[in-house]
Parts: C-alpha cells; structure tokens; sequence
C-alpha cells in the first residue's frame, strides 16, 4: 500500500518560506484591524486569523525535523494539516473581510474560484501523478470542507 504522503526535505524547506511569510502577513492584518478600530467585527474572522499563527508555527517547526530526523512520516503529517488548516483559515478570513466590507457576492465568487483553480491544479497534479488519487482527492476535499465550514457559511449566513 502507498504512503499517504511523500516526504520531500526541499518541499519541507519551501514550506516552512511560505508560513514564515503567511506569519508575518497575520499579524500585519491584526496589527492594522487593532490599529484602526476598537476590535474587529467578527469573531470568526479573527479567530481564524489569531489560530492561524500557531498553527503555522507548529507546521514550520514541524518541517525542520525532516532536515536532520532519520524517521519523518509523522512530522510531515503534523506539518502539512497544522499548514494548510492556517492556510485555510487565512484564505477563509479573506473571503470573511470581503464579505463584512460589503460584498458577499464578491466573497462567494472568491471561494468558487478559489475551488475552481485548486480544482485545475489538482487535475494537472493527477496527470503527472494517477496513482496519488486517493491522496489528491482527501487534500482536495479537506480545503473545500474548511472552506465551506469556516468560510462560506458564514458569509452566507452572518
């Protein structure tokens, strides 16, 4: 049976980049929400935004033990669902301000797109890769799941 997930140490390093960046990003965000107003609106949008952080944390701290651990299955895993729940919760805070702004319409078109293009690069994943179905399906579905749970429903429902 395959492994559910491949470890690769240079996509580990890219990764561990990309939460750094999304790190700084949130608490810029905070940092601006806090700065202009009382507190922020919704909780839900700030929540998302405040867990975000350690998560991220954790997925990057998580990352480096595959540099110099001769045993990395487990802090792959803890990596890639702590990183992408914060990304996740990150993209769903966007869709939130867009939607607290004013716009739902425009927020509801930001989450179909957003599915739509992880969609397209899911397919391209699975022409290069037939046999990780399984794999690309469940990471497929855990994005639209939190989406539609943490993102869309309270767009559409505020």
């Amino acid at each position: 049976m395959e492994d559910f997930f491949v470890t690769n140490p240079e996509k580990a390093a890219a990764k561990i980049q990309i939460n750094n960046i999304l790190m700084a990003s949130c608490l810029a965000i905070l940092t601006i929400l806090w700065g202009i107003g009382d507190r922020p609106q919704d909780q839900g949008l700030l929540a998302q935004l405040v867990l975000s952080v350690p998560l991220l944390y954790v997925s990057s701290i998580a990352y480096t033990k595959i540099a110099y651990r001769e045993e990395v299955k487990w802090w792959d895993r803890l990596g890639w669902f702590s990183g992408t729940t914060a990304t996740i919760a990150i993209l769903n805070a966007f869709g939130i301000m867009t939607s607290s702004a004013g716009y739902p319409s425009i927020a509801v078109i930001y989450f179909l797109l957003t599915w739509a293009l992880l969609f397209v690069y899911t397919c391209i994943n699975l022409r290069y890769h037939p046999r990780a179905v399984g794999v690309k399906v469940f990471k497929y579905g855990y994005v639209v799941t939190l989406q539609v749970l943490f993102g869309l429903v309270p767009v559409l429902l505020p």
